[in-house]
């Protein structure tokens, strides 16, 4: 599929503007970034966390795993198959993981399998992405995973007659914009949790 040209001046703005982050501000970040989150009103409720894995300049999910298994919810992290992402068990902040296609940190195969109908709610999906709008829109890397996942889990839970998991970007102020050429199959989220704020729908 030809790339969408008018969202490559954002992607390499934002690529741009992640690197030139100090690895102080972004350490900082990760810890005010995690009790935004956990100061949303319904982190107190939520009993399974589906978070990335940090790679490279994404804001660090670190802090956020170490409360979600420190308070005793389940923790799940994303794994690439085919085109698909599905998510399997976290049962320690240090792994053991592995080195997914694109070199991302991976549970194992053999780690339980999260699925919307089988796993105890209320869930909460951190969601990662280049850029975001306050008002839910989201930009990702290009990939499409997360888009296709938050579409089918809907779907999914919708027909089964549950809630759907609650979708929450998260990245760093700098990533949230005023608007966004947002696509039909662009995936609207929940809120959107940075250092600074937790825009929440």
């Amino acid at each position: 599929m030809p790339a969408d040209r008018s969202r490559l001046p954002i992607r390499t703005q934002m690529k741009t503007a992640l690197t030139g982050i100090p690895p102080a501000d972004r350490k900082s970040a990760a810890v005010r970034s995690c009790a935004r989150l956990k100061g949303i009103r319904t982190w107190r409720d939520i009993r399974t966390v589906l978070v990335y894995l940090s790679f490279g300049d994404e804001l660090d999910t670190g802090p956020v795993i170490e409360s979600a298994l420190s308070e005793g919810k389940s923790v799940f992290a994303p794994v690439v198959q085919d085109r698909d992402l599905v998510f399997r068990a976290v049962e320690f902040p240090d792994g053991p993981f592995e080195r997914g296609p694109f070199g991302i940190r991976e549970p194992g195969p053999d780690r339980r399998r999260w699925s919307s109908l089988t796993i105890p709610g209320p869930s909460l999906v951190v969601v990662p992405g280049l850029a975001f709008t306050s008002d839910g829109g989201r930009l990702g890397r290009g990939g499409g995973f997360y888009d296709r996942f938050i579409s089918g889990i809907r779907l999914e839970s919708r027909a089964a007659g549950e809630h759907p998991p609650l979708f929450v970007g998260y990245g760093y102020d700098i990533q949230v914009l005023e608007d966004l050429p947002l696509q039909d199959h662009d995936e609207i989220l929940d809120g959107i949790i940075t250092e600074s704020a937790a825009y929440m729908l």
